[in-house]
């Protein structure tokens, strides 16, 4: 019969606090998916990191109207809300960007 170990709490790892992105002044936001977004400026900087594109205030203020919704790389329209989903920062990280 197989030994069976016993459990020993002080094996299990505690969890990793929840991962960030300093945005240009000095904030720090959650790239987890669904992060909502509601400054332009950390907007365009997020998105410059995400997507290696020249995402400008302007570009993203011009979208702010109709109300974006961005995952996977591409723009959603969704109505009068603005986010900005920011999940694949973490690879953009993990990547040494």
């Amino acid at each position: 019969m197989p030994r069976i170990r016993s459990y020993n709490p002080d094996r299990i790892l505690s969890p990793l606090p929840p991962p960030v992105v300093e945005v240009g002044d000095g904030r720090l936001v959650p790239w987890e998916d669904g992060a909502l977004l509601h400054d332009v400026k950390a907007a365009a900087e997020i998105l410059t990191q995400k997507l290696g594109g020249g995402y400008s205030e302007q570009m993203i203020r011009r979208r702010i109207n109709g109300g974006i919704w961005i995952k996977n790389q591409h723009w959603y329209k969704t109505g009068s809300l603005y986010k900005v989903s920011i999940a694949r920062v973490i690879e953009w990280q993990a990547k040494g960007g």
